[in-house]
């Protein structure tokens, strides 16, 4: 694959690197909290062409032969404002690197950013294993990286803009990747059906919403079919009756499509099954089916 998508996250917005973005890295980049942990290939002091040299005549032929994936990281609500850098390369033992401007830095943006790029590298291009090297004394990227799931693979001695320094490998395997997906997928999932299932988001109109999406269906356990907004007005003008999920059950169907399948107990037990489908508002509800478990006056 030759082409670099744009990603998105709750947060941010990942850009396919451009020329026109060295300027802002040559306003971003030059700082010693920055570079200090980088490979010594980067040169320090920065020269003032230092971001248009590593643009024009690296990254983008890089991105070009298909080796290397580039994005600028940009505030999703700030479009304009970059932030950073991410990107993926085809190294041996080198696959990831990242940098934040310090303005940004503590508030969870590269935990994000990697999140996005790593759903890249497993899912879409279909790597088995993803490698970063580190400096040992940068304890901010080890604990992305241990937050991730990855091992420390090896240390040995490296050489960084700050001098010698021990340098790790860590490691990220497909499966190991794809066993924390289903894990966080199956607690988001069950987290919003319960959602949906409280007073307080279903009586909210602007919670409802979000949650359901344009093209949402519901057969309900009464038979009837409803549409989005019939059951937002159903939603807000019911008399609440407390209910709870029994038996959860996720399946993931296609890419960001995954199948709830639950018995819901309230004033009548239900077999519940909802369609999710992720989009860049996040995991959406798309379809809805309840079926009466014994025959019994059903309420919707």
């Amino acid at each position: 694959m030759d082409s670099t998508p744009t990603l998105r996250t709750e947060r941010l917005v990942l850009t396919p690197l451009q020329l026109d973005d060295a300027p802002s890295i040559q306003r971003l980049f030059p700082h010693w909290e920055v570079v200090r942990y980088l490979d010594s290939h980067v040169p320090w002091p920065y020269p003032d062409d230092g971001a248009l040299q590593f643009v024009r005549d690296i990254a983008l032929p890089a991105i070009a032969r298909g080796e290397a994936w580039h994005w600028v990281i940009r505030l999703a609500d700030e479009s304009d404002q970059a932030i950073g850098c991410v990107s993926l390369h085809d190294q041996p033992d080198n696959h990831r690197g990242f940098w934040l401007s310090p303005p940004w830095q503590g508030q969870g943006y590269m935990s994000e950013a990697c999140a996005a790029v790593n759903r890249f590298w497993f899912q879409t291009l279909g790597r088995p294993t993803m490698r970063v090297p580190k400096a040992a004394d940068n304890l901010a990227s080890r604990r992305i990286s241990a937050r991730e799931g990855m091992r420390l693979l090896r240390v040995q001695d490296g050489h960084f803009v700050s001098g010698p320094i021990r340098q790790e490998t860590w490691e990220l395997t497909r499966d190991t990747w794809l066993h924390q997906q289903r894990v966080v997928l199956e607690a988001t999932l069950v987290g919003l059906e319960q959602a949906l299932l409280n007073q307080q988001i279903r009586s909210d109109a602007a919670a409802l919403q979000r949650l359901l999406a344009d093209d949402f269906l519901e057969f309900g356990a009464s038979g009837r079919v409803w549409r989005k907004m019939e059951v937002i007005d159903a939603l807000l003008h019911e008399t609440f009756t407390p209910r709870a999920l029994h038996d959860c059950q996720v399946r993931l169907l296609a890419d960001e499509v995954a199948q709830v399948t639950y018995t819901c107990v309230g004033q009548t037990p239900t077999l519940r099954s909802s369609i999710w489908r992720r989009s860049d508002d996040g995991w959406q509800m798309v379809f809805h089916q309840g079926t009466p478990t014994r025959a019994e006056r059903v309420t919707t």
